[in-house]
């Protein structure tokens, strides 16, 4: 059941029907994530990226930058309120956001850089208003504090003055992440296609005796990623998903490609939220 705002001449406006008006910003938004992304509250749409160096291999959105110093760039995102996590907002930051902290660019535990609402209640000359104030503001935090149903997670500290920026965004196509990602997969075909028949999944034959049955799995594989990567925006979870799902075939095929996939991902310490990637490929014919 819920309550919807129905305006007649002559009815009383209660609070009932006022929080019904509130909630439809937050209802429209969450059915829209929903729609593609689920289990999603907060989610940066576009930019709000920091400034710094971005390594050319690494998990996707690794980058260099000092927390005393740095900008994070226009863009969007859907943020949730912290006192009333079901209501969520669209921030719009229009001009690069110069921002230093009083943060060491090292710390004994690691840490995130967030942004969320500083909420206010609206008043003047001692009277309040039915409005509040949200203002974004950033902030760092041990990462273990981070509650991604209230605030959005700009980067993810890896190391000192190293940050992971793909934990809680949308990335389009054409963005220089996924663009990067892509641009790999050039690099893994050449692998699959010129690698020699050895590997665990050659030595026990698991898709015959023809080597070239595995090459073309392997590489149908990649493409399969390509095309999803290429198609539309992708969250964090779905590249994590696309990327681990590749890795796991290709350690079912050509094993000399899931290495060059991890040298390129780098660590599993350092992996972030690609951390499940590192995982070793199911016995699918183990699973109910």
């Amino acid at each position: 059941m819920m309550d919807v705002f129905v305006p007649k001449s002559g009815a009383v406006v209660d609070l009932v029907g006022l929080k019904s008006i509130e909630k439809i910003s937050s209802v429209c938004l969450d059915g829209y994530l929903q729609t593609g992304w689920s289990k999603t509250a907060s989610l940066i749409l576009d930019g709000l990226e920091p400034s710094g160096k971005r390594p050319k291999k690494g998990p996707p959105g690794i980058m260099q930058f000092s927390l005393q110093n740095f900008t994070i760039s226009p863009g969007k995102a859907v943020l949730a309120t912290e006192n009333s996590p079901n209501n969520s907002y669209v921030v719009d930051i229009k001009e690069p956001q110069v921002i230093q902290l009083e943060e060491p660019n090292s710390s004994k535990v690691m840490r995130g850089l967030i942004m969320r609402f500083h909420q206010r209640r609206r008043s003047e000359e001692g009277r309040e208003f039915a409005s509040e104030v949200l203002s974004p503001v950033v902030d760092v935090i041990p990462y273990d504090s981070v509650d991604k149903s209230k605030m959005v997670v700009l980067a993810r500290e890896l190391a000192p003055s190293i940050w992971a920026t793909d934990v809680q965004r949308l990335f389009h196509p054409e963005h220089v992440v996924v663009q990067s990602i892509v641009q790999f997969f050039n690099h893994l075909e050449d692998v699959i296609w010129d690698s020699d028949r050895h590997g665990q999944a050659w030595q026990v034959q698991t898709l015959g005796r023809e080597w070239k049955t595995y090459q073309t799995k392997a590489s149908v594989s990649v493409t399969a990623a390509r095309m999803v990567l290429s198609a539309r925006p992708s969250t964090t979870p779905d590249r994590v998903r696309c990327l681990t799902n590749l890795h796991w075939q290709l350690q079912r095929t050509v094993e000399d490609a899931a290495k060059a996939l991890e040298k390129w991902m780098g660590v599993v310490e350092a992996a972030g939220e690609y951390t499940g990637f590192f995982s070793a490929a199911p016995n699918w014919d183990q699973l109910d």
